[in-house]
């Protein structure tokens, strides 16, 4: 795959797959394209609408020439349940996932810090 979108977004989650190459994950607003993360080889995608059946946040591009591993929703589910460590390591991911997009907020939180004063009347 190069350049070539994995279009999943809105579907339920039926894949996990990690990534043999170079991709960005992405989503559309008003019809434009907004980057939302880049994952690296080894890295992996899909997973959170697999553990809770929602649909899925964004579409992905390959950036370069690579390969997908894909899970469909059963064979997760068996791989979690055989392996604890592959659950443990899934959810570190989402945990580190969750602190990056919780930083990136931080900035924004301290405007509306300075903000937050006494209304004069």
């Amino acid at each position: 795959m190069n350049g070539q979108a994995f279009r999943e977004k809105g579907a339920c989650g039926a894949k996990f797959a990690q990534t043999l190459g170079n991709l960005i994950q992405t989503t559309t607003a008003d019809g434009q394209p907004v980057h939302l993360a880049q994952r690296m080889r080894g890295e992996h995608f899909g997973e959170m609408a697999l553990i809770d059946g929602k649909p899925r946040m964004a579409d992905a591009i390959t950036a370069e020439p690579g390969d997908l591993l894909m899970l469909e929703g059963a064979e997760f589910v068996r791989c979690i349940e055989a392996s604890p460590k592959v659950a443990l390591g899934i959810m570190a991911v989402l945990a580190d996932r969750l602190r990056e997009a919780a930083d990136g907020y931080a900035p924004l939180a301290a405007l509306d810090d300075d903000r937050s004063g006494r209304l004069e009347g």
